[in-house]
């Protein structure tokens, strides 16, 4: 038998890392951690940590400098 089968993954927007698909699309959403939605995109934590610092007396993220060549 061939069936048709839906499931939701997490896709990180800078790098394209997935998580495991889910069926269920609340449960893809809820198993998302340690990912974050940062400025709109779904990004995994090595690139959270690449784009951002996290700023301890403000309690968020600060995006990092983007250095000159």
């Amino acid at each position: 038998m061939i069936q048709k089968v839906t499931m939701y993954q997490a896709v990180c927007d800078e790098c394209g890392k997935k998580r495991n698909p889910c069926k269920d699309r609340s449960y893809a959403e809820g198993y998302i951690a340690p990912w974050e939605y940062m400025e709109g995109r779904l990004l995994c934590r090595q690139c959270i940590e690449r784009m951002y610092d996290y700023d301890e007396e403000k309690d968020c993220y600060i995006p990092k400098a983007i250095p000159n060549n």
